[in-house]
């Protein structure tokens, strides 16, 4: 029984643990990178992409 009840202390303080180092690392991740992120960062991506294209065809002679 004493061990039953030390593998529970045990398996209270890893989760506790880990709950404390989510909550931390969550603190340090940039604001910009929390949630849904990578939907408006395709989308600036795809435009910024296109653009560069056309320029790189203007440069080159060809049609935008």
């Amino acid at each position: 029984m004493p061990v039953l009840a030390l593998a529970l202390v045990i398996l209270a303080l890893a989760a506790g643990a880990g709950a404390i180092f989510l909550a931390v690392h969550r603190r340090r991740t940039p604001r910009e990178l929390r949630g849904d992120w990578w939907t408006p960062f395709e989308a600036e991506f795809r435009a910024y992409a296109t653009q560069a294209a056309r320029q790189r065809r203007r440069h080159r002679g060809g049609r935008a």
